[in-house]
């Protein structure tokens, strides 16, 4: 294990004679103190900011090498760029350099010039000199995805971001990233490149100036966006922008003089010029902009205001810069947001200037933008209630107000179906606002059914803020209130508001999401109650009225309120808040007591004080380095990796797809298995260690300090355990549990469910320091629930049963009991899906019921299974894509995968053919990845980066069976930030920030989407459903000679064998279906997908193509003609003697005809016909199930052929669905002719 410089001493007070185990340097006669003592100061994780995972065979580079294209330049020079770029998964793909200026003659010194200052190896007297040498000050470089066409007489490098190159010259090169902020203009275009800081700012300015002085443009590349003094604004870089501004560089152009352009259909586009598109809010921040950098980028446009106030008061594109402010982004944060427009007031902005079209900042704020709220509370704190509540001529009707405003917009975004919670929740808020300041609802017209509605919205806050307002009265000093509009209410979770929720995919669900138990818990550690009506109390929130003593109870109203308002993943940030409030001293104790158990072999107890630790403080960069808490965290960490190593003692291995400190390992899945199961047992054991007489803290870390200086490790175990029996953790115990029934709700649970186990086990350890486990409270029963199925997310079965266990020991009753049973339930239930044992009776009966019962646009209760990988394995070819093959021998009907959904969606069958797939991926599935590419879903990121984004491209991480499934393995108990050197919240980033841009996502979901048959259809429009499954879409694509079927079941997809699979080969699949599939579309998904399309003769395809237009024609109003029609068209297919899913579909055709013109006898051999030629040409398939119900039950009950075929119809779904019982469940329909009409051809003959 690796060791570094040592750090304080954890106590803070003088030494001893004899060292503490805090201090690095202790040395200890005891067999396990060398491995536990471990040095301070050391990082858990140490990783480069990029994942070298990325696939750096995607990057072009010259067969030659860079040096061998240098043409002169130095060496040590272009080794340093190329290191520089290879370090972040860049290169480069070319190295010329044209020189252009009438000064410049060199082009080695040109090369020089930019490779000095991409590396900031040079200062400004080095500038002179290589400009004096023939360097061209212009010299720049090209940036893109591709590698031009046309030979680039500039450097280029090949990055993973924009369309083509796109020249950035070296001035904007010479402009320092101070904050690390990757400005947006550079990210379109590189992938956020990174550079080194200059030393200091003085060598900054010095090779600004002299770059300027020697014929640098201050104003190039104005035209792509990526002018100097525009990144100089984006990165906040004070020192820049006043060298610039000082040497003439443009803050307008002719387009801020003009007025807005009304569009064709009379909404308003502005026409954005220089100042508008470069220097307002809206172009900068990063994803996540720290306080310095807020306060350097409001210098940043004082700067600019002093240069030319007409950028703070002037009309500039037909509007102003207070419209603009809402338009910020909304990672800024509110006190930014307040303190811009206040600059903008001092420069001479007027909060009720008015566009061209009329409209005033307070209108513009309420309608559009992210950062909208702070605008309105700004604007309202400043306007006469007469100026809020003046009409604006244009909008959803004449004569709207802004409050109508914006209750027009909340109201069509509660029409949408997919509208974001938290853009509601905010326009809600923004109405609030609106009211507290004087709006007047009876202005609001209600003339129309949309008026209407919008104006009973508004009813409904305003009632809801009476009703709280009434709470209130007699706790003025309530935390988290922003009832008074000052704008400044402490709602320290709200900066986080407009990025921090969910995507909108479909999660698996949980108990725990629906049971009583998972909302937000507030009793403290008091004796178990057997009246149901406490323990429903003790799970509600605190009313309005309870009083807030500390800053932690503040966060946890604060949580509580967000809980209330279904913004868990805010609610969780604000619980982490108060969990970090100041627990040095519990650490202190903690740790120590760790020391001392490691000293007399108690491994497990230490494991669990250990992980509480790291649970409870900040991580590791927010603090100051040598303060108390990292000296403590840093001790703890030494400690969890000898703890580790001591726990899963055996072969581990490293984490897929990530760099590791040498000294870090990942234990296997199996010693992590095992490590929590005893832990769980140890948490939940009876015979833990129980405090003697309480001590005072201080007195209790003193003697105990003293006791493990002479290593009487029991002794000072016991005094420590005495001192931690004092310790108040009430709140701290509360604040713990809410934080893990957060994570467990199902739009969080797959990527919170590590934490969930984290918070929860922390939050019982805390609560036994106290008393005794053999009577638990009632936290403690809600808690140990909340574990239960936080260890069930992750699949450790044996662990989630010994919590269990645990919970029946204690003699439970009433509510309590109810969900430890269904706990337990779910854990058999899952332990038998991990194994490919499934109750598929009970799933169809489920997602039929779903399907029949639930209301249209309403949600659905998700089917309860566990993911299931059987005998397959991904295999890794030269020079190919990755496929699924098999480990053993696999027989027709065995399951072979079940998985969930990253993101799906449901079609009609018939129109999924045409442009529908392409608007339902873009349109629908698109958005939602890309609001999900965040720091809070780093398993989804896995799932994407693993799979290939076309064939013959490698994925951006290693494919594995874990990526695939979402489910990656984590370090137990272990804050994930701790796997950041960043100290990110939910680990490293997988991939650099910004890799998935629209495009790259869009084409991931091009090349992997499937289109897959539902087999659970009731209604007369049959639907199949179009998603991403990451382990199924390995598998090739056979067509009708594949040896396996998927189909889906409310959106979990199933895959089964359906020909015998030899040990070695490949599983294959159709990605067709053979009852709706044209030329066409399949052409189209030959493409997507990039598979061979038909091939067939020209005469073939002509004559194919024809019957598909003539069926698209076929006219059903006389049954007689259009049978006819059909047996020409189907014998002139056949004459082409081709294998064609044409035939099947047009037989498909025929029998459906037949049986809705009660033609049975005829209908009786058109579906034996169809039967036979189906099974000789593809084997079992779904499709063939539909045909033998609407066979059987034209047949009169008790006829031997109808028994015969009810016998085929449950061996069919014994092999294609797992159950014989599948057939009553899904094919005993009243009417089966009615569905199968429409549901099984694509044409309504009825």
């Amino acid at each position: 294990m690796s060791s570094s410089a040592g750090g304080r001493r954890g106590s803070g007070r003088q030494p001893r004679s004899a060292p503490s185990p805090l201090d690095d340097t202790n040395p200890s006669s005891s067999p396990s103190a060398g491995l536990f003592c471990m040095p301070l100061g050391t990082r858990f994780a140490d990783a480069s900011p990029c994942d070298k995972s990325l696939p750096l065979s995607e990057l072009s580079v010259p067969p030659e090498g860079i040096k061998a294209s240098a043409r002169g330049v130095d060496a040590p020079h272009l080794e340093q760029v190329e290191s520089l770029l290879r370090s972040q998964g860049l290169s480069v793909a070319s190295f010329e350099v044209a020189c252009r200026a009438s000064t410049a003659t060199s082009a080695s010194a040109s090369q020089e010039l930019l490779c000095r200052t991409v590396c900031r190896t040079l200062a400004g007297p080095d500038v002179w000199r290589l400009c004096g040498d023939g360097a061209d000050p212009e010299t720049a470089v090209g940036m893109g995805r591709e590698p031009a066409r046309e030979p680039v007489a500039l450097p280029y490098w090949l990055v993973l971001g924009g369309s083509g190159p796109v020249r950035v010259s070296v001035l904007c090169l010479a402009v320092d990233d101070p904050f690390n902020s990757c400005p947006a203009t550079w990210s379109a275009v590189t992938q956020q490149l990174r550079l080194p800081p200059w030393p200091t700012c003085q060598v900054q300015r010095e090779v600004l100036r002299a770059l300027i002085a020697n014929g640098a443009k201050v104003n190039a590349g104005i035209e792509e966006g990526v002018c100097p003094l525009s990144v100089a604004h984006q990165c906040a870089n004070v020192t820049a922008t006043e060298v610039l501004l000082e040497n003439g560089a443009a803050v307008r152009n002719e387009y801020d003089d003009a007025p807005l352009i009304s569009s064709q259909d009379q909404g308003i586009m502005l026409s954005m010029g220089l100042a508008l598109a470069n220097f307002s809010p809206k172009a900068a921040a990063p994803s996540q902009p720290s306080p310095p950098y807020e306060a350097a980028l409001l210098e940043v446009y004082r700067l600019l205001f002093e240069h030319d106030r007409a950028l703070a008061s002037g009309r500039l594109s037909g509007t102003t810069a207070m419209h603009m402010a809402s338009q910020a982004s909304p990672t800024l944060s509110s006190a930014f947001i307040r303190s811009y427009l206040d600059l903008l007031t001092a420069y001479g902005a007027s909060s009720d200037a008015t566009a061209d079209d009329g409209t005033t900042p307070l209108v513009m704020a309420v309608s559009c933008g992210d950062a909208g709220l702070p605008v309105v509370k700004w604007l309202c704190e400043r306007l006469r209630p007469g100026e809020i509540n003046l009409n604006f001529r244009s909008g959803p009707g004449q004569g709207a107000t802004a409050l109508g405003q914006a209750a027009y917009r909340l109201t069509d975004q509660l029409c949408e179906q997919r509208a974001p919670p938290t853009k509601i929740e905010r326009q809600k808020e923004i109405i609030r606002a609106l009211l507290r300041h004087g709006a007047s609802v009876d202005r609001l017209a209600a003339d129309t059914p949309f008026r209407q509605r919008a104006r009973s919205f508004v009813h409904e806050i305003q009632e809801e803020m009476q009703q709280r307002n009434s709470e209130r009265e007699g706790n003025p000093g309530e935390g988290a209130k922003d009832e008074g509009g000052t704008g400044r209410a402490q709602r320290p979770a709200s900066r986080n508001a407009g990025h921090s929720e969910p995507s909108e995919a479909s999660l698996p669900t949980t108990a725990a999401s629906t049971s009583r138990s998972s909302a937000a818990l507030n009793e403290g550690a008091r004796p178990s109650s057997s009246s149901t009506a406490s323990t429903g109390a003790a799970t509600s929130a605190p009313s309005a009225a309870a009083v807030v003593h500390s800053p932690a109870d503040k966060w946890r109203a604060t949580g509580n309120d967000l809980f209330k308002r279904d913004k868990h993943l805010d609610a969780y940030r604000a619980y982490l808040q108060g969990i970090r409030m100041e627990r040095e001293t519990l650490g202190e104790l903690l740790v120590r007591r760790a020391q001392c158990l490691i000293g007399v072999e108690g491994y497990l107890d230490a494991f669990l004080d250990v992980t509480t630790v790291l649970r409870i403080l900040p991580p590791l960069p927010s603090v100051d380095p040598g303060s108390k808490c990292a000296t403590i965290q840093c001790t703890a960490v030494g400690l969890y990796k000898g703890l580790i190593e001591q726990l899963c003692a055996g072969p581990g291995r490293r984490r897929q797809g990530r760099r590791r400190a040498a000294d870090v390992v990942l234990p296997s899945k199996e010693a992590i298995a095992a490590l929590m199961k005893n832990a769980m047992a140890k948490l939940c054991s009876t015979e833990r260690q129980m405090p003697g007489s309480p001590r005072q803290v201080a007195d209790a870390l003193a003697e105990g300090e003293m006791l493990q200086g002479v290593e009487r490790y029991a002794e000072a175990r016991d005094v420590l355990t005495a001192g931690l029996a004092t310790a108040d953790v009430e709140t701290l115990v509360a604040l713990l549990s809410n934080a893990a029934a957060c994570l467990l709700k199902p739009e969080l649970i797959k990527e919170g469910g590590p934490d969930a186990v984290g918070c929860a086990a922390a939050a019982f350890h805390l609560s036994s320091l106290q008393a005794p486990c053999e009577q638990l409270s009632d936290i403690q029963q809600k808690t140990l629930i909340l574990l239960g199925h936080g260890l069930l997310s992750e699949r450790l079965f044996d662990a989630a049963d010994a919590v269990t266990k645990a919970l029946g020991d204690n003699g439970l009753e009433g509510q309590m009991t109810t969900e430890a049973n269904a706990l337990q339930q779910r854990i058999h239930t899952h332990m038998a899906n991990a194994s490919g044992v499934y109750d598929w009776a009970a799933i169809y009966r489920h997602a039929k019921g779903n399907a029949r019962n639930t209301p249209p646009g309403k949600s659905t209760t998700p089917i309860d299974v566990g993911e299931y990988v059987g005998p397959v394995a991904i295999q890794h070819a030269p020079n190919r894509q990755p496929c699924l093959i098999a480990t053993e021998n696999i027989q027709p009907g065995q399951l072979l995968i079940v998985q969930k959904a990253v993101i799906a969606v449901q079609a009609p069958t018939e129109g999924i053919q045409g442009r529908l797939l392409e608007r339902l991926v873009s349109q629908r599935m698109l958005p939602q990845l890309v609001a999900a590419c965040d720091g809070w879903h780093p398993r989804l990121l896995s799932q994407l980066c693993c799979l290939p984004l076309s064939k013959g491209q490698p994925s951006a991480m290693a494919l594995t069976l874990d990526t695939c499934l979402g489910l990656t393995v984590e370090f137990p108990l272990l804050p994930r930030f701790m796997d950041s050197p960043a100290g990110e919240e939910f680990g490293q980033p997988v991939v650099q920030r910004g890799y998935w841009t629209t495009d790259r996502l869009r084409q991931l979901l091009d090349f992997n989407t499937r289109v897959v048959d539902d087999v659970i259809d009731t209604s007369l429009v049959p639907s199949v459903t179009v998603g991403l499954w990451p382990l199924p879409s390995q598998s090739s694509h056979a067509g009708a000679e594949r040896n396996a079927i998927w189909y889906v079941v409310d959106g979990v997809m199933i895959v089964r064998a359906v020909r015998p699979i030899p040990t070695g080969s490949e599983v294959t699949v159709s990605y067709l279906s053979d009852t709706f599939i044209s030329l066409a579309s399949w052409r189209d998904m030959a493409s997507r997908h990039q598979v061979p399309g038909p091939q067939y003769s020209s005469r073939a395809t002509s004559v194919m193509e024809e019957v598909e237009q003539q069926l698209r024609r076929l006219s059903l109003t006389h049954a007689e003609s259009a049978l006819r029609e059909l047996e020409q068209m189907l014998r002139r297919v056949r004459e082409l003697n081709v294998d064609t899913p044409l035939i099947t579909r047009m037989l498909h055709m025929r029998v459906s005809m037949l049986y809705a013109n009660w033609r049975d006898e005829e209908g009786h051999t058109a579906m034996r016909e169809v039967l036979e030629y189906s099974r000789q040409r593809r084997s079992f398939d779904v499709d063939d199930l539909g045909l033998m119900a609407l066979h059987m039950s034209s047949i009169p009950s008790g006829e031997p052929e109808r028994m015969e075929i009810a016998d085929e119809l449950k061996k069919s779904c014994e092999v294609l669905l797992g159950t014989s019982e599948a057939s009553d469940i899904l094919y005993s329909e009243e009417d089966p002719h009615a569905r199968f009409r429409v549901g099984g051809m694509g044409v309504d003959v009825g």
